[in-house]
């Protein structure tokens, strides 16, 4: 929550709050869709309790707006390759978290599109 926080002010500031709440419910929303189809389609049992997603989607979607932050070191864009790369690496090492890591990446990719969709907007504007 600590990073939803940080990566939700920084958004907040460049946009406006409902831009933060829909992107963290969007994010939030296919994430768990994924997650659900994802069990599905495995056979799984269980639930997961967890907003992860919706974190990420904020995280790429404040990425994609302003990838050059300097944010404890490192750019922006960064934190998300390394939150991908994680990921992935997740994946290889415990297949059983799959439909965890079909969440976070459809949240890294919702919050990539809209933020995407932000910028052009944003774009338009100073024309």
């Amino acid at each position: 929550m600590v990073i939803l926080f940080y990566f939700g002010s920084k958004l907040e500031k460049i946009t406006n709050t409902k831009t933060v709440i829909i992107v963290y419910l969007t994010s939030g929303l296919f994430g768990g869709l994924g997650f659900l189809f994802t069990r599905l389609l495995f056979e799984r049992q269980g639930l997961v309790v967890g907003a992860s997603e919706a974190v990420l989607g904020v995280v790429s979607a404040f990425v994609v707006m302003r990838p050059n932050t300097v944010i404890l070191k490192p750019k922006a864009k960064m934190w998300v390759l390394a939150l991908l790369i994680f990921s992935v690496i997740s994946v290889i090492l415990h297949p059983q978290a799959l439909d965890s890591d079909v969440a976070h990446l459809i949240g890294v990719c919702v919050g990539l599109l809209y933020g995407y969709h932000l910028m052009n907007k944003e774009n338009k504007k100073s024309i």
